[in-house]
């Protein structure tokens, strides 16, 4: 592969994987969110609840429309937190935005080390900067081929990425 050729496949590379990722953490940290604040009103509704129904509990013999909702919001809160636990929304998405940022700085020796480096200096850049990006994509988050293509797509509509190259292949 020309040294050409390869420094567009690297900054490509850089640039749909940078955006999957942002996509992914701005999913997830909305995730987080979604679920993290319903459980915290229910817990809150659901201890409200639970002390006003406490004191009809000694006056009635039969379950209260306050002791039935109560039981409602504590069931909610449980799958809530339930869920939040088992998704981790909020260290996934800390995982998507710091690989985002490692693209993103790998993106930026790529174009530091076009323009300053002579021929050989550029080479060795290059190869090192290409073995980092391999060794990035091995440590991230799982990006289907689905999720990258609709990030260069983005991309692509955003004229931040030329059409001319418009396969995509999930490498690593």
């Amino acid at each position: 592969m020309k040294k050409s050729e390869l420094i567009i496949r690297m900054e490509t590379d850089c640039k749909i994987r940078g955006n999957a990722h942002r996509n992914r953490f701005t999913k997830y940290r909305n995730l987080h969110v979604r679920i993290g604040l319903p459980a915290a009103l229910l817990a809150t509704a659901a201890g409200s609840l639970a002390t006003i129904s406490a004191d009809e509990a000694a006056l009635a013999s039969h379950y209260s429309g306050l002791e039935i909702a109560g039981l409602i919001c504590s069931w909610s809160v449980a799958l809530f937190t339930a869920a939040s636990t088992f998704l981790r929304p909020l260290e996934t998405s800390q995982g998507h935005k710091e690989k985002a940022g490692a693209y993103d700085v790998l993106l930026g020796q790529i174009g530091r080390a076009v323009e300053y480096l002579k021929e050989d200096e550029l080479r060795k850049e290059i190869e090192a900067i290409d073995s980092k990006i391999d060794d990035l994509k091995k440590a991230e988050p799982f990006l289907s081929d689905k999720i990258l293509r609709t990030s260069k797509i983005s991309l692509i509509k955003a004229g931040e990425l030329s059409e001319t190259n418009n396969t995509y292949k999930n490498e690593g």
